[in-house]
């Protein structure tokens, strides 16, 4: 009977090994859940770096939006209109009383040859251009025509316009030329051989007269040469004349209220996403707890907190500061000897028109009784208020106002009071006619709320750098200092990993080893015990 040692001879010791090692293994497979773990928090992370980029940028987008104007036009079958921020608001009334024509001629016969040479000239008010000939077609020509440029001082005009219908040739004054003080008419001249003859040009036939634009703004006539692109009638507005003659057109240019509402109103819905992705990330939903999964991966983490209350303060918190609305020179006042006055909280400060925008800073800080602190930054004026209000800069003459770009007043300069308000869930939502009159009858303190130095466009970008300075170098913010001190935990997981992965390695091979050796073992007992048996067998039959 052989001898048998029972859970080792005879079973499937690679089974036996991977048990084993199953439970070994235990440590690893706790390093490469915290790996798991730390790889979810650093995409949290990375998702509200891009939230919070994206914030910055709607931000931005508010930065130029409070100048812009837009033109509305009663009638768009007599002209359309387009403008910058230069245009002035204002109301036009155009009636368009004939459209540009250029002087435009055309040829009588077809034309047939095919090889035509020579040489002629097209002249039209004081220009010219020659073209040469070689054994040219019709299309040939007119492309030929279509490159030709003369020389006007330093820049380089074309003099006509050439089309081939029905194999005839139509040659049109260009834009480029025309002068309504000049008769604007093309004409042509032989130089070598009688091109003009082969191409028609003899006695050209003309299917328009040259005519100037004429259309009268406010009563005052106008004239053009040309239809579109009209921009030196009215300041910063271009305009476009169409096809219907003798009616009324009322242009009316106002700022773009449209366009300020909705880029007010992406703003806030990108703050709603960012507050969603900070819930999303930082707090537990209920059906987390209901499901006892545990709580956000970042919950609890106080650099998400400081996120929060800074996504807050940026936008809710009041200004104090008034600044210049725009970009100041250092010589900012546009009058010299008189004396014109400040007025800052009541308190008059006098200025003769000399003094440098570091001059205008130092008499304010230096006035007795002034409630504010005043400096230069970025070439703009700046007023920091001791108390909770904005300074009050009424009663200041027109003028000093005017030079250094200040509004007289801020009173609205908390968003609550444009018509956007925070629940009790941290998000935003505007109530759109309180913001409709904000923007017809408050527009300078909405511009100064957002555009301001230290207002909620400079609170917002300061803030956020803070936040998402690059992570790829040394210095960067505190969401991508996050994102580094994690991604090193991971290094050292992977160190500890690969140690852990060796150790286990070895592990395994020893215990392959000793149940190899232990199988032998067991092997020959065995055979002792066979031979063992055999022995007394033949002992007991003798």
């Amino acid at each position: 009977m052989a001898i048998s040692i029972s859970g080792f001879n005879g079973l499937d010791t690679d089974t036996l090994v991977r048990q084993l090692m199953y439970l070994e293994e235990a440590p690893l497979r706790r390093l490469e859940q915290s790996k798991q773990d730390i790889q979810t928090r650093i995409k949290a992370w990375q998702d509200l770096n891009s939230a919070l980029d994206t914030f910055k940028n709607r931000a931005q987008d508010l930065s130029d939006i409070f100048d812009k104007m837009a033109p509305t036009v009663d009638n768009d079958e007599v002209l359309t209109v387009s403008a910058t921020n230069l245009a002035l608001a204002g109301q036009y009334e155009i009636t368009v009383e004939q459209l540009f024509q250029a002087h435009t001629v055309a040829f009588s016969a077809r034309i047939d040859a095919e090889e035509i040479s020579g040489q002629f000239k097209i002249a039209i008010n004081g220009f010219e251009v020659e073209i040469d000939v070689k054994d040219a077609n019709i299309y040939e020509i007119a492309e030929m025509i279509n490159k030709a440029v003369a020389e006007d001082g330093d820049k380089e005009i074309q003099l006509a316009k050439a089309s081939v219908v029905d194999n005839k040739l139509v040659i049109q004054a260009a834009e480029d030329v025309i002068d309504i003080a000049k008769d604007n008419t093309l004409s042509f001249v032989n130089i070598e051989g009688d091109v003009l003859s082969a191409l028609k040009l003899d006695e050209p036939g003309v299917l328009h007269n040259h005519q100037n634009a004429r259309f009268t703004v406010n009563g005052l006539t106008v004239e053009r040469g040309k239809n579109e692109g009209i921009d030196d009638v009215i300041k910063g507005v271009t305009l476009n004349l169409k096809g219907k003659t003798g009616e009324k057109a009322t242009v009316k240019i106002g700022t773009d209220t449209a366009l300020m509402k909705d880029k007010i109103k992406a703003f806030v819905d990108q703050y709603n996403k960012l507050v969603d992705a900070i819930n999303k990330y930082g707090k537990a939903g209920q059906a987390q707890i209901d499901s006892g999964s545990g709580p956000a991966v970042l919950s609890g983490d106080a650099t998400l907190r400081s996120i929060e209350s800074m996504l807050y303060n940026s936008v809710m918190t009041p200004s104090r500061s008034i600044s210049s609305t725009g970009w100041l020179s250092n010589n900012p006042l546009s009058w010299e000897g008189e004396e014109k006055t400040l007025v800052v909280d009541g308190v008059s400060i006098t200025l003769n028109g000399t003094e440098t925008l570091k001059d205008i800073a130092d008499k304010i800080n230096n006035t007795v009784g002034v409630n504010a602190k005043s400096r230069v930054q970025d070439n703009r004026l700046v007023f920091e208020s001791k108390g909770s209000q904005p300074v009050d800069l009424s009663g200041s003459d027109n003028v000093v106002l005017r030079d250094l770009q200040l509004p007289a007043t801020f009173k609205n300069n908390v968003v609550s009071l444009l018509g956007i308000e925070i629940d009790r869930y941290g998000k935003l939502s505007i109530d759109d006619e309180k913001l409709d009159e904000a923007l017809a009858s408050n527009l300078s303190d909405v511009k100064q709320l957002f555009t301001g130095v230290g207002g909620i466009i400079d609170r917002v970008e300061s803030n956020v750098d803070l936040a998402i300075k690059s992570y790829s170098s040394s210095g960067g913010g505190y969401i991508s200092s996050r994102i580094k001190t994690l991604q090193a935990e991971i290094r050292y997981i992977d160190e500890d990993i690969e140690n852990m992965e060796r150790r286990l390695e070895m592990r395994e091979s020893r215990l392959r080893a000793q149940f190899s050796q232990m199988d032998s073992i067991l092997s020959q007992l065995n055979n002792q015990s066979t031979w063992l048996m055999a022995q007394f067998s033949n002992l007991y039959n003798n």
